[in-house]
């Protein structure tokens, strides 16, 4: 019986990913959110794949997170297919909606407004 060679897995992280530093991430929330709260940072032995900030929302109890996500699969359901930034709306404490952004162009290292 002939052997075909097995595919090689397709990985989500390429060693040609550009990795964004901390300041670099918190960069690119800033055209989103202004006089935000750092939040949680989450790192692997890459760099950052995780970063959230909060604005305090217009009405009482409203607050919004800004969450960057670096593609891949980081373990504990941190998955994401593209590198993006997301806003996530919540009203006391509970969330009640969000959406994407903003994607980063891997070709060209900008960010792509959605």
């Amino acid at each position: 019986m002939e052997k075909f060679p097995t595919p090689k897995p397709h990985t989500p992280e390429s060693a040609s990913e550009r990795i964004l530093s901390s300041q670099e991430v918190l960069d690119a929330i800033s055209q989103f959110a202004e006089e935000y709260t750092p939040g949680r940072e989450l790192s692997d032995e890459q760099g950052v794949y995780l970063r959230e900030v909060e604005i305090e929302g217009e009405k009482t109890g409203e607050t919004i997170e800004y969450q960057y996500m670096r593609k891949g699969n980081h373990g504990n359901q941190n998955v994401s297919m593209e590198t993006a930034i997301s806003v996530i709306y919540y009203d006391d404490g509970m969330p009640v909606g969000g959406s994407r952004v903003a994607i980063l162009d891997e070709e060209t290292g900008e960010w792509r407004k959605v």
